[in-house]
C-alpha cells in the first residue's frame, strides 16, 4: 500500500512540476499529500449537491462579510516594511500577547536591530477579521488578512473553479488514468484549495502598501504557501522569500520537500533543528539556504 501511495506522490509531483499545467490546478489541495497520514490523504467525498450548498454558503457569507463592513469602517494605516511576516491567529488572546504563537519573540529581535516589520495573520477563529481589526487597531504591529476579496474577484475565482474541470477533461493524458476525475474536480471546490487561490491574489494587495524586501511564512507542505511564493515572486523576484519550518519532521512528510520551480519554492529555509536540516539536505531543495 505505501508503495502504491508513493507512486501516486511521484505522479503527483510530476503533474505540479508540469509548465503545461495551470496554476489553479497546481493550487488543487489533492495534489499535495502533506504527511503520509490517514488524516492528510484521504479526500473528502463531496458529490455536487455538497459542492452547490459551499457555493451558496459562500456568498452568504461574502454578504455578511459586506455587512459586517458598515460597522467596523476601520482603515489599515499601511506604512512601508522592511520584513513582512505571514502568522496564523488561532484564538482572540494571542492578539494581546506580545510574543508570535509560531515566531515567538521575532518581532522584537527586529525591533532592535531597527529592521522595520508587519505581521499579516490568517484568521483560523470564528470571528471575522473585519471585527479583530477593528478591536486590535494594529496592535504589537499585527493586521488580520481579509477573510474574503472583492466580490467581482470572488465571483471570478468561482467562474475559474468552473472554468477548470473542463481543462482537467479536455488534459487527461497528464493524469495517466490513476487519479480519479472525480476527486480531483471535486478537489477544485475543497476549501484549501479555494484558500491557497485567494492567497495568491489577497497577497498582492499587502504587497502593493508594504513592498517588503524579505517575506516570511510558515511552511508546512500546504498549497497555499506556494501561491503566496508565486505571488511574491510575480509581483517583484527581488524580494527574499523565507520558509518556516516549524513542524516536527520525518520522513513521512511528503510535499515540504517539493522542488517545483523558482517561483514555486522558497529562497531561504528556516529548519527547525539539525534533524529537519539533514532531511531537506537529502530532498531535491538540497540546494536551497
Amino acid at each position: 500500500m505505501l508503495a502504491a501511495k508513493s507512486r501516486l506522490i511521484s505522479l503527483y509531483y510530476n503533474i505540479l512540476r508540469d509548465v503545461k499545467v495551470p496554476n489553479i490546478i497546481k493550487s488543487l489541495k489533492i495534489f499535495y499529500i502533506v504527511k503520509i497520514h490517514p488524516e492528510y490523504v484521504k479526500e473528502k467525498k463531496y458529490s455536487f449537491f455538497i459542492i452547490l450548498k459551499k457555493i451558496i454558503y459562500r456568498f452568504i457569507n461574502i454578504a455578511k462579510y459586506y455587512l459586517e463592513k458598515f460597522f467596523f469602517k476601520n482603515k489599515k494605516n499601511f506604512t512601508k516594511c522592511k520584513i513582512l511576516i505571514i502568522s496564523h491567529l488561532l484564538n482572540e488572546n494571542q492578539l494581546k500577547a506580545r510574543n508570535d504563537f509560531y515566531f515567538g519573540r521575532i518581532g522584537q529581535i527586529f525591533k532592535k536591530k531597527n529592521f522595520s516589520y508587519q505581521y499579516l495573520l490568517v484568521n483560523h477563529t470564528r470571528t471575522s477579521s473585519l471585527k479583530l481589526n477593528n478591536i486590535n487597531k494594529n496592535k504589537n504591529k499585527k493586521w488580520l488578512i481579509d477573510d474574503f476579496l472583492c466580490i467581482s474577484t470572488e465571483l471570478l475565482l468561482i467562474y475559474k473553479q468552473f472554468k477548470s474541470i473542463f481543462w482537467i477533461l479536455k488534459n487527461k493524458k497528464i493524469f495517466k488514468n490513476k487519479v480519479s476525475f472525480k476527486n480531483i474536480i471535486f478537489s477544485l471546490f475543497n476549501n484549501e484549495t479555494k484558500f491557497a487561490l485567494r492567497s495568491n491574489l489577497m497577497i498582492n494587495k499587502y504587497l502593493n502598501k508594504l513592498h517588503p524586501e524579505y517575506l516570511i511564512t510558515t511552511y508546512e507542505g500546504f498549497p497555499w504557501e506556494r501561491q503566496i511564493f508565486k505571488a511574491t515572486k510575480e509581483f517583484n523576484n527581488k524580494i527574499k522569500v523565507i520558509g518556516y519550518q516549524q513542524v516536527f519532521l520525518n520522513s513521512n512528510y511528503k510535499s515540504i520537500f517539493f522542488k517545483l520551480s523558482e517561483n514555486y519554492d522558497p529562497d531561504i529555509i528556516w529548519a527547525l533543528d539539525n534533524f529537519s536540516k539533514k532531511l531537506f539536505l537529502k530532498s531535491n531543495l538540497k540546494n536551497k539556504k
